[in-house]
C-alpha cells in the first residue's frame, strides 16, 4: 500500500504515495508512523520520539528535527508536559494532582447546574424552588407584600401565603442553598483525602 508521509507519519492513503507496505488490521491512522522500513504502531513502542507544534504534540516512532525521546506508552500521550523545556510523562503523584483537578471541575458543573434547578419543601406543605432567582422573588415579595397573596408553588399550584410565611420561605430557600454548598465542599473533601485515582473516580454527585 502507498502512504502519503510528513516525516513519519502517515497521513493518508495514496496511489501515488510511497510504498510503506501492508498496515495493520484494525488500527487508525493515528497510530501508524513508517521508520524508513516498515509501518510501525505507536502502541507497540516503549520509548516514543516527542515533538511540538504550534502548542499540539507529535509522536514519532523515529528522531525528527526538535524531537525529543519519552520512555512511554502511547496510552500516556495525554499526560505529556513540557518541564523546562524537557518532554516528559506526568509522574504518579501528578497524575494524582491532575484527577483531582479534573474531577473537581465535574463537581462544580454538576452543583452549578443543580444550583439553578434547587427546589425545596416548604414546611408550608408544599415544593418551592430554591435557586438565586426564586430567592430574590421572595425577598421582593417581602419588602412589597403586606397582606395575604397568591404564591406559585414548584409543580405550578397556587397557594396564599402571609408576609411571615414568605419571611419562612426565605430562610427555607437560604437553609436548601447551604445545603447544596456543603454536599459540594464534602464531595470536594472526599477528592482531597483520595490516595488514588481509582478512589476519585468513586466520587459521586
Amino acid at each position: 500500500m502507498k502512504a502519503i508521509l510528513d516525516r513519519d507519519i502517515i497521513i493518508g492513503w495514496r496511489d501515488s504515495g510511497i510504498e510503506v507496505g501492508t498496515p495493520p488490521s484494525g488500527v487508525g491512522l493515528e497510530r501508524l508512523r513508517w521508520d524508513g522500513e516498515q509501518i510501525v504502531d505507536l502502541a507497540d513502542l516503549s520509548t516514543i520520539h516527542i515533538s511540538r507544534v504550534n502548542g499540539v504534540y507529535e509522536l514519532h516512532c523515529v528522531a525528527v528535527s526538535g524531537s525529543q525521546p519519552v520512555y512511554m506508552g502511547y496510552v500516556d500521550r495525554k499526560n505529556l508536559i513540557s518541564d523546562g523545556g524537557v518532554y516528559r510523562v506526568l509522574n504518579a503523584s501528578e497524575l494524582l494532582g491532575k484527577a483531582k483537578v479534573e474531577k473537581k471541575q465535574d463537581i462544580k458543573r454538576l452543583f452549578d447546574r443543580d444550583s439553578l434547578t434547587l427546589t425545596t419543601t416548604s414546611s408550608l406543605g408544599f415544593e418551592i424552588d430554591a435557586h438565586r432567582v426564586a430567592k430574590d422573588n421572595v425577598v421582593s415579595l417581602i419588602d412589597i407584600t403586606t397582606t395575604t397573596i397568591p404564591f406559585r408553588a414548584t409543580d405550578n399550584s397556587f397557594h396564599n401565603v402571609t408576609p411571615s410565611d414568605l419571611a419562612t420561605m426565605k430562610i427555607e430557600i437560604i437553609a436548601a442553598a447551604f445545603g447544596l454548598y456543603q454536599k459540594k465542599w464534602a464531595k470536594e473533601a472526599e477528592i482531597d483525602a483520595a490516595e488514588t485515582i481509582s478512589a476519585i473516580g468513586s466520587v459521586v454527585w
